[in-house]
């Protein structure tokens, strides 16, 4: 459990780290994976608030084929903004 607490602060550090300092291709993938972290630990509705900030912030990048990726990998968490 500890581990898990420690990578929830890492992750949130480096999506903070990279808004302020406007990396937004750091700041999508550090969303992603957050995503993928919280699915692996069977934390769906956290996923889902992650993955949907990575695709809008690599819609922002224009990442078209990434946003497209995400859509095609996860539409069940995306649903809610694809619709």
């Amino acid at each position: 459990m500890g581990n898990n607490i420690e990578a929830m602060n890492l992750y949130d550090c480096s999506i903070k780290g990279a808004k302020e300092n406007e990396y937004i291709n750091e700041e999508a993938l550090a969303h992603e994976l957050a995503a993928k972290f919280y699915l692996t630990w069977g934390k769906e509705k956290i996923a889902q608030v992650y993955l949907t900030d990575a695709y809008y912030a690599y819609a922002r990048w224009g990442a078209k084929a990434k946003v497209e990726d995400l859509e095609r990998r996860y539409p069940q968490l995306l649903a809610p903004i694809l619709n």
